[in-house]
């Protein structure tokens, strides 16, 4: 069993690779990947956003 302060950590640390993949041009892409990546950015972006509101209602007691 994983803390959850230990596994959002390691999310945000896949989240930053995936940000530096995405930023990252390679030549040898095709359209279709460099359209995923762009994708992926995006939805990295939507998650970082609302990530404040994801931890507030987790960490509130019940």
């Amino acid at each position: 069993m994983v803390h959850f302060l230990l596994a959002e950590d390691l999310v945000r640390e896949r989240e930053a690779d995936l940000r530096q993949a995405a930023v990252r041009v390679r030549r040898e892409e095709t359209r279709r990947e460099r359209l995923g990546w762009i994708l992926v950015a995006a939805g990295l972006k939507l998650v970082s956003a609302q990530a404040p509101k994801l931890t507030a209602r987790r960490t509130s007691p019940a």
